[in-house]
């Protein structure tokens, strides 16, 4: 009796990982499942501000596409709004000046902050001549990385009419 019952326990086991497998089996090949399938489309693809040319857009702002920011002319940018989105370049010391003085008057730059490294803070320290003005660069004491208002990340760029 006791080898049946160690047989009759064995098979009872077989049985349920039998059952375990095939109802695995069935949600694997018979179940339907989201697959994310990652493409963009060509709009997206030429304008990587879509969404936001979009967005302002159907808000009634007028929205002019700049594919970096090295293609304005920011001597004679018109008001209203710039956007730059994030992206891998930095901008010139005198670029930056440009920008800042045009935000000075009375213009709106929205960007993704960056912290610069130790070499790219070098860098600027070497190619920027001393200024007058101070208060265009933070400076928090510390030699490490840390924010630098003059660096700006360059990708797709929007000007837009101001907020009303």
């Amino acid at each position: 009796h006791r080898m049946n019952r160690r047989i009759q326990i064995l098979v009872g086991l077989l049985v349920v990982a039998l059952v375990a497998g095939l109802a695995w089996l069935w949600h694997e090949r018979m179940e339907l499942r989201w697959e994310t399938r990652n493409r963009s489309s060509q709009a997206a693809i030429e304008n990587r501000m879509l969404g936001a040319t979009k967005l302002l857009r159907q808000r009634g702002h007028t929205v002019a596409l700049a594919g970096s920011l090295g293609a304005l002319n920011l001597r004679t940018l018109s008001d209203g709004t710039l956007i730059i989105g994030n992206g891998y370049g930095t901008t010139a010391p005198d670029t930056a000046q440009l920008l800042l003085a045009w935000v000075r008057r009375g213009n709106t730059l929205i960007t993704s902050p960056r912290w610069a490294s130790a070499a790219e803070r070098a860098a600027l320290a070497a190619s920027a001549a001393p200024a007058a003005d101070d208060d265009d660069v933070e400076d928090d004491g510390d030699e490490g990385a840390g924010p630098v208002v003059v660096k700006l990340p360059v990708a797709a760029v929007g000007a837009v009419d101001p907020w009303r």
